[in-house]
């Protein structure tokens, strides 16, 4: 979830940032079309399943965060920014 400053943002073209676009192909660069990790990337991380759930909200605003900061990189952003990322429940064991 958004505040309408990141999607209005624009680029030094006036196109505004298209956010579901850039952060459904970083999804797909990270986890595959299939939303499965690429091999190389599985190798590389040390963290477990829990951990990486715990870690995908604060991915998901970081690299919106740069992104943003990238794109419109040239002008100021002239909206306030907030982004909101969660996560589904662990099921809860008694």
């Amino acid at each position: 979830m958004c505040t309408d400053g990141a999607v209005e943002a624009r680029d030094c073209t006036g196109a505004f940032y298209p956010l579901a676009e850039r952060l459904r192909s970083h999804v797909i660069a990270r986890h595959g079309p299939d939303g499965e990790q690429d091999q190389n990337q599985n190798q590389n991380q040390a963290m477990d399943q829990n951990q990486e759930q715990e870690q995908a909200p604060a991915e998901v605003v970081d690299f919106i965060h740069a992104d943003l900061t990238r794109y419109a990189a040239a002008l100021t952003l002239t909206d306030d920014v907030a982004v909101i990322a969660v996560s589904p429940a662990a099921p809860h064991t008694p």
